[in-house]
């Protein structure tokens, strides 16, 4: 039993870090990373959007388990982030809402997040937001020289 306590240490180091090595600072600044993506898409600010990348960053997004956008450059990111203009033409008002966010150290200092989210709309004429889309993120934030980016962000929607 004494050798298995000794050992103990060791064996928990090696499944990796835990989301309470994450120090309170870089927890907050990953949480501003993602409530800064949430308003760059809800005031249509894609230089914004695309400030919040690493250089070779991949972003998805998936609607029922089905890829239906990937972006592995700023220009492809831009583009993408540059189609939403349609919805700002319309006069809607999207509004992006993230919940139960739980973070993992990883590799290299990396942070693995999931998160749930919710999408709403609200047409001029409509006296109140609809709920439109449910889903969840699945991104990794590294810290850079300019603080924490994403390197991958998955947003995998439940329906198509």
């Amino acid at each position: 039993m004494m050798r298995f306590a000794a050992l103990l240490p060791a064996l928990l180091l090696s499944l990796g870090a835990t989301a309470s090595e994450i120090t309170y600072e870089d927890r907050q600044a990953v949480l501003d990373l993602i409530s800064a993506h949430s308003w760059g898409l809800d005031t249509y600010d894609t230089p914004l959007l695309v400030s919040l990348f690493t250089v070779d960053a991949v972003s998805k997004r998936y609607m029922a388990g089905e890829l239906v956008a990937e972006a592995q450059t700023p220009a492809e990111r831009s583009a993408d982030y540059d189609g939403r203009e349609v919805f700002k033409n319309q006069g809607i008002q999207t509004r992006h809402y993230t919940s139960n966010v739980l973070m993992e150290m990883v590799e290299r200092g990396d942070i693995h997040v999931r998160s749930m989210t919710s999408v709403t709309y609200q047409y001029p004429d409509e006296r109140a937001p609809r709920l439109v889309h449910t889903g969840r993120y699945e991104l990794t934030a590294t810290k850079t020289e300019s603080g924490w980016k994403f390197s991958r962000l998955e947003l995998h929607f439940d329906h198509n």
